[in-house]
């Protein structure tokens, strides 16, 4: 009965408020010349529709990955056929998704059935032209020892979160994300404020070589990357998405050959220890970190590395004295030093140790890969994408210097400051390489975040010009 009695009272008061809102308790209503709620800009509503869209997006990222993964794209060199048939499903994608077709640039090589090393751009056009380009790789490492696999590393293994197989990581993360948000994008039929694009490059693996690669498709598309525009490559990073790799060591790999005189172990004067000799190189090899101590913080060693691994030795028998010793070393190198200069060093250590222990020792240059002014700290790529980092996972990510080589380096080379960005485990050269659903769905937002971020709208351009950018330090 008493809530008959209350009723009315309860009545007359909401008439009271629809008649005279001034009146109305200020948890049921504004106060005037108040909006009920700030309303949103409407490039963040947009934003906001796309990035819940992209989170539903599960079956779609298992589905390319599937796809993906069962074209395994090796490398000749690694007794494969190449990307042909990886780059033809994705160019069948974009049709099938109504998304811009790609420009193919195909660069000859017999050794492949298809004759030709596929390279494609794919760019969907936003309001402005400034683009965030997205650079990944088409081809896949060998998967090593199959008995090392849970399964084929070429059918796509789905246990919870986690999806397993060959590529899924390297670089078929880079691939996928970013179809993910251009199909996303496309569906909802959203233009966004920068237009996205992604350069997918034959011969990752061996992209040092300049050939069939970035460095070709730079070649005959020296304008593809304009002044202002923003370039990731999403091929090495840390789990929680912290990294932002602003730089790397150049490289330089040596094989070193130490000739001697091979006899029987009873008699050792009668010949030529080229072990013992190798040996004491290697030991004197190790001045090489005085010689070239220059330090950078932001890199884990902040110091340059010169490191013997590889070791081939001429000979089997434990009763002889061998007559060659074949090692390799891996140096890693900061600026200001240059190959040249470090080859140059252990020659002269190899001319010593040949009168010293009276062998001959050969220095040939395996691979090199420059080393590059770093990107700036407050460039307006590394900024943005710590901002995005920051909204979608809550991370104040920093940034440092890897000694692992990327085709980042080709592009500071001439001069575009490029950062490395992913958030992955590093499982891409392992047996049952991994990544979760989870993390390609915040890469592909993250990228999003950046398209739709204000700040880059209106910065100014970089100049090409001795890797300079004149971006300002963001916030």
């Amino acid at each position: 009965m008493r809530l008959f009695r209350v009723f009315p009272r309860i009545a007359a008061l909401i008439v009271l408020c629809g008649f005279f809102p001034h009146f109305a308790p200020l948890s049921w209503a504004a106060p005037m010349n108040m909006p009920a709620s700030i309303p949103q800009a409407p490039g963040q509503a947009v934003l906001q529709t796309l990035l819940n869209d992209i989170g539903k997006q599960r079956a779609e990222v298992i589905a390319i990955q599937r796809e993906l993964v069962a074209r395994p794209a090796l490398n000749p060199e690694d007794g494969g056929e190449g990307e042909e048939a990886k780059a033809r499903w994705i160019e069948e994608y974009l049709l099938q998704k109504g998304l811009p077709q790609a420009e193919r640039i195909d660069v000859p090589d017999e050794r492949v059935p298809a004759k030709v090393r596929p390279n494609l751009i794919i760019r969907y056009p936003g309001a402005s032209e400034r683009t965030l380009w997205i650079v990944g790789h088409l081809d896949t490492s060998p998967p090593g020892d199959l008995s090392q696999w849970t399964g084929s590393p070429w059918a796509l293994r789905i246990v919870g979160d986690t999806i397993y197989g060959r590529g899924v990581e390297d670089n078929h993360q880079a691939i996928t994300s970013g179809l993910i948000l251009m199909e996303s994008m496309a569906r909802n039929r959203v233009t966004p404020p920068l237009s996205f694009g992604l350069v997918l490059h034959a011969s990752g693996k061996y992209f040092f070589s300049g050939t069939y690669g970035l460095a070709a498709m730079l070649a005959v598309r020296p304008d593809l990357f304009k002044p202002g525009d923003l370039v990731v490559v999403p091929d090495q990073g840390n789990y929680e998405g912290s990294d932002l790799l602003v730089g790397e060591k150049g490289l330089l790999w040596l094989k070193i050959t130490v000739t001697g005189k091979q006899v029987h172990s009873a008699f050792p004067y009668r010949g030529v220890n080229a072990l013992d000799a190798g040996g004491s190189l290697i030991a004197d090899l190790r001045g090489l970190h005085q010689r070239f101590a220059e330090k950078n913080a932001l890199f884990d060693p902040p110091t340059s590395t010169f490191v013997p691994t590889a070791m081939i030795s001429g000979n089997p028998q434990v009763n002889q004295i061998p007559g060659e010793f074949v090692f390799h070393m891996d140096c890693r190198l900061l600026l200001p030093y240059t190959a040249d200069e470090v080859q140059g060093a252990v020659r002269t250590l190899a001319d010593a140790a040949e009168k010293r222990d009276n062998v001959t020792i050969t220095v040939e240059r395996k691979y090199t890969i420059p080393t590059t002014p770093v990107t700036p700290p407050d460039a307006l790529v590394v900024q943005a994408v710590r901002r995005a980092v920051l909204a979608e996972l809550k991370v104040t990510a920093k940034p440092i210097g890897t000694g692992g080589a990327t085709v980042a380096g080709e592009l500071r080379a001439k001069g575009i400051p490029v950062l490395v960005w992913a958030n992955v485990e590093g499982t891409g050269l392992a047996a049952n390489e991994h990544i979760t659903v989870t993390k390609l769905l915040e890469a592909s937002r993250i990228f999003a975040r950046i398209l739709f971020d204000p700040e880059v709208a209106n910065a100014p351009a970089w100049s090409a010009a001795g890797n300079t950018p004149q971006q300002g330090t963001g916030k």
